[in-house]
């Protein structure tokens, strides 16, 4: 199944590195459920992990930043009940073998957020895969100097009341941060339900809120 996925990733990237295809700005939110899916088989199977025969192939790492550039937000705003609806009855995830692998996923989600690790004992193996892809795809837009869609993970209400999953989320963004040069973010969350992001770009500060439902 990896070798047979991985033949996609050329091909894939190639059609993306047209500059008049853009469907990181010409969203749909079908357009956006294919990405979002893709990303979560990358995870499923290992293709992220630092490790993996993936990763360690320089053409197909590039293969993989030049997708995670052109791939829309995999959150957003506007989708009402995004835990289950996108995550825990999601078909493409294979909730069989996600289970039986869902002890290397806490394993290494932990290693990232260390601090989380007593919420992360608990969490749903969707949830893993979300805050993984979450973590690995913001990562590679990160070093390839792409770094604004991180803020969009929390403009999400449904997400945002989940105390456990939100929580791993400000971490996983925090490191995200951390690895990243031109930009810094800050995430504050209130209550669940109000999330205030700033980012220090070029010296300027910028600030958004977002208010969950």
């Amino acid at each position: 199944m990896i070798e047979q996925l991985s033949t996609l990733l050329l091909p894939l990237a190639a059609l993306l590195a047209h500059e008049d295809f853009k469907p990181n700005v010409q969203q749909t939110p079908e357009l956006v459920n294919h990405f979002r899916n893709m990303w979560f088989l990358c995870v499923l199977f290992g293709f992220t992990h630092p490790t993996s025969t993936v990763t360690t192939r320089p053409t197909l790492k590039d293969a993989l930043t030049q997708i995670a550039i052109k791939t829309p937000p995999i959150v957003r705003e506007e989708e009402n009940e995004y835990l289950t609806s996108a995550l825990e009855y999601n078909n493409v995830i294979r909730h069989d073998y996600a289970q039986n692998i869902i002890g290397q996923h806490k394993e290494t989600l932990t290693k990232y957020t260390p601090l989380r690790a007593s919420e992360i004992k608990y969490l749903h193996h969707s949830h893993l895969i979300f805050l993984l892809t979450m973590h690995d795809l913001e990562l590679l837009r990160s070093t390839a100097g792409f770094s604004s869609s991180l803020v969009t993970y929390f403009s999400n209400g449904s997400l945002n009341k989940h105390a456990s999953v939100s929580g791993c989320m400000d971490s996983v963004a925090e490191k995200v941060r951390k690895s990243d040069v031109p930009f810094f973010y800050h995430v504050k969350i209130l209550h669940r339900s109000c999330v205030i992001v700033r980012m220090i770009s070029a010296g300027r500060l910028w600030t958004t809120m977002f208010l969950g439902r």
